[in-house]
């Protein structure tokens, strides 16, 4: 997994045979600069690349979010927070925040910006982000965090406060952290198929590398190449019940 454009260039000059990419710093425009520079297959993952898509394997993040949303609206919750990441312009970021927006407006809820709580994307910030809520006395009857460390440091804010989880605040997370497994309660969460990325991308490289003819092409089906995020039902969320 390569992240600086100096690091991509001095593995090409090496000469590997192919190169698997993830880079959210580099822009479209220099990645498809470095791909036409040189006859190495190149495979990007976590990003789809306008003119490159048939190297690109990706992870549709915005449903993931878009999912949990949709499932506690089915369990019932209206007054659904989103514990966010403050690195707003960050595109895992914006993917996140449009599929709880999109969630929403699939259930025909109103958006409020009083249930978005920000907060550096980790255990402390999601503690933060649910005693900003707390202290702001917003009603919310569920959440949907960023990271699954937000919402186990959201957790950890509920268990000081004494507020019951799931039985008076629902909560879910995303990734699928195997730490999900072994806290009280057990997080719910959004399963980020990493391995089955890797996966597919490995294969992508080398399906590349395969010699090929006028008679056997290589062709690339994208549907193989997109990879949706499933819900793990475990024991953060429950019915919700009206005071």
């Amino acid at each position: 997994m390569i992240v600086k454009k100096n690091s991509i260039e001095a593995l090409l000059l090496r000469r590997c045979d192919a190169l698997i990419i993830h880079s959210k710093a580099l822009s479209d425009e220099e990645l498809i600069e470095i791909n036409n520079s040189t006859d190495i297959p190149l495979v990007f993952v976590n990003r789809v690349v306008p003119t490159l898509e048939d190297q690109c394997v990706w992870v549709d993040i915005a449903s993931g979010i878009e999912t949990a949303v949709n499932y506690l609206v089915k369990n019932g919750h209206k007054r659904i927070a989103y514990i966010s990441s403050d690195e707003n312009s960050f595109p895992d970021a914006v993917d996140r925040m449009n599929g709880y927006l999109a969630g929403l407006k699939q259930a025909n809820i109103d958006y409020d910006n009083d249930l978005v709580s920000p907060a550096y994307p980790d255990e402390n910030g999601g503690y933060q982000a649910v005693e900003a809520l707390l202290n702001k006395k917003v009603d919310f009857s569920a959440f949907v965090a960023y990271n699954d460390a937000m919402a186990l440091g959201g957790l950890g804010l509920l268990l000081e406060k004494d507020v019951a989880v799931p039985s008076k605040i629902s909560a879910i997370g995303y990734d699928d952290n195997p730490i999900c497994n072994y806290i009280k309660p057990k997080l719910t969460t959004v399963r980020y198929p990493i391995e089955r990325v890797g996966e597919r991308a490995a294969r992508l490289a080398l399906e590349m590398l395969a010699p090929r003819t006028e008679d056997n092409p290589l062709v690339i089906d994208r549907k193989t190449l997109k990879f949706t995020p499933e819900l793990v039902e475990r024991d953060s969320v429950s019915e919700f019940k009206a005071k």
